[in-house]
């Protein structure tokens, strides 16, 4: 029954340093986890494209995904990249 006791209660701390870590934030610690991913959704918005032949997505500019391209790589809008044939990158959109 003691080690109950301490457990339960040392659950409870923990629970309550957690939320009062997050209350002196200004959330709690629930709501950071859910913020929203802006990505660019007009065809005015840039995008990069490897013109390799093989490239068939644009990236936005934090993506690791054109990391393997060995040709150019260019900043066009969405619109044009999209008229010319790329599609949506899988890693960041």
């Amino acid at each position: 029954m003691n080690g109950l006791l301490k457990t339960t209660g040392f659950r409870y701390i923990s629970c309550l340093i957690a939320i009062h870590v997050g209350y002196w934030q200004g959330t709690t610690p629930q709501t950071d986890r859910h913020k929203p991913v802006l990505r660019p959704a007009t065809a005015t918005a840039t995008v990069l494209i490897c013109e390799s032949r093989s490239a068939y997505a644009y990236h936005s500019h934090e993506c690791h995904g054109l990391a393997r391209c060995r040709s150019t790589i260019s900043r066009v809008s969405t619109g044009s990249a999209r008229s010319l044939g790329y599609k949506p990158c899988r890693i960041c959109y």
